[in-house]
């Protein structure tokens, strides 16, 4: 059926796109990702002028609404606003994700050895 790994998962999770007068953000729909982004783009007041989802398998297919099942979908954030506020909102919502996956992967890499730790702490 459809592929369900970590890697397709993780395929295309997050990306911000500047243009003139507008700035694109891509979240995936899975583990309430899109709701996080939502309400930061919310708290610096940011004017979302539209909310897209596009497929990842197939990048033409885009719809307005929120389809059945959202785990093979990409949530895009159209906002709106200067320039100067665009590039400061991309450098946040950068800072967002990488401060994510940087507790991400600090947990992955407890939940894999957990068993080294505590044979260190024992020493």
């Amino acid at each position: 059926m459809f592929p369900t790994s970590e890697k397709f998962k993780k395929h295309l999770s997050y990306g911000c796109e500047l243009g003139e007068g507008y700035l694109a953000i891509k979240t995936n729909c899975f583990e309430d990702e899109d709701i996080r982004v939502e309400e930061l783009l919310n708290r610096y007041q940011a004017k979302i002028k539209r909310h897209v989802w596009q497929s990842k398998i197939n990048f033409y297919i885009r719809y307005d609404y929120e389809p059945f099942t959202t785990e093979l979908f990409l949530h895009v954030f159209y906002i709106v606003g200067e320039q100067k506020y665009l590039e400061w909102l991309k450098g946040k919502v950068e800072d967002y994700f990488k401060n994510r996956n940087h507790l991400e992967n600090c947990y992955l890499r407890l939940t894999e050895f957990p068993t080294n730790i505590v044979e260190e702490k024992k020493l």
